[in-house]
């Protein structure tokens, strides 16, 4: 029998990167493709079954999660990516927009965690991977909501992995530097963040592709990283050696 896995976030950026990354080491996966956008038909095509679902409401995560376990397994795979960025200052920021961001980036993540985790520690036996960021290490200025919430997730991680290891589940998370994903470009298109000045930030001199954080992903969700848990692997070009 298949194993099954859910990625969110999986129509475009990390989640679409790691969708398919699962499915090129695992071929006969059976892939739950979460998003409230339309799933690429490159996706689909091959044998990924798509399931729109706002992340930010608790009780559409847990029916998604139920529809996915009736229509294709229990999961025992789980990759959070679906998340959002807001540019404001600290002092202009509604209270909508801090509610919004963390309902969605956080929020989400507990959800789909809680919803999925439960098959999995009813099975003894899983692996799930969050969405965190090199930003949760650092004071970025405007990003208040979304370091909040990386941080949070970071938490979450490190609890559920302590609370699931005993009945064979692991839980961590990756923490990408500055990856070309499609909020990266709205950042960059709207000017609020310098190409050259976030190149320089890593060592690598350049920013990180989807493809690159999917790999860390897929490391993590697979046998190899058997005695990994807990554990927050930043993935970030040598961002937090860079002195500027």
């Amino acid at each position: 029998m298949s194993r099954v896995a859910i990625v969110t976030g999986a129509a475009s950026g990390i989640g679409l990167a790691t969708a398919n990354a699962l499915l090129d080491a695992e071929p006969d996966l059976a892939l739950a493709a979460v998003d409230l956008s339309e799933i690429p038909a490159a996706l689909r095509d091959r044998g990924a079954t798509g399931y729109g679902c706002d992340v930010a409401d608790h009780a559409a995560v847990g029916e998604t999660v139920a529809a996915v376990a009736r229509d294709l397994g229990p999961p025992e795979l789980l990759v959070n990516s679906a998340g959002i960025q807001i540019h404001a200052p600290a002092l202009e920021l509604s209270f909508a927009d801090w509610s919004r961001l963390l309902a969605i980036n956080l929020g989400g993540t507990f959800s789909f965690c809680q919803a999925a985790g439960r098959h999995m520690v009813e099975r003894g036996r899983g692996a799930i991977v969050n969405l965190a960021s090199i930003s949760m290490f650092f004071g970025f200025p405007q990003r208040l909501p979304y370091i909040v919430s990386k941080c949070g997730v970071g938490g979450l991680t490190q609890t559920l992995a302590v609370e699931w290891a005993p009945h064979g589940v692991r839980v961590n998370a990756v923490a990408p530097g500055m990856v070309e994903t499609p909020i990266l470009s709205g950042g960059l298109a709207s000017g609020v963040i310098n190409r050259q000045v976030a190149e320089n930030a890593h060592a690598v001199k350049r920013l990180g592709t989807p493809e690159e954080i999917a790999a860390a992903i897929v490391f993590l969700l697979s046998d190899a990283a058997s005695f990994v848990t807990g554990e927050i692997l930043c993935v970030d070009g040598g961002f937090r050696r860079v002195k500027v």
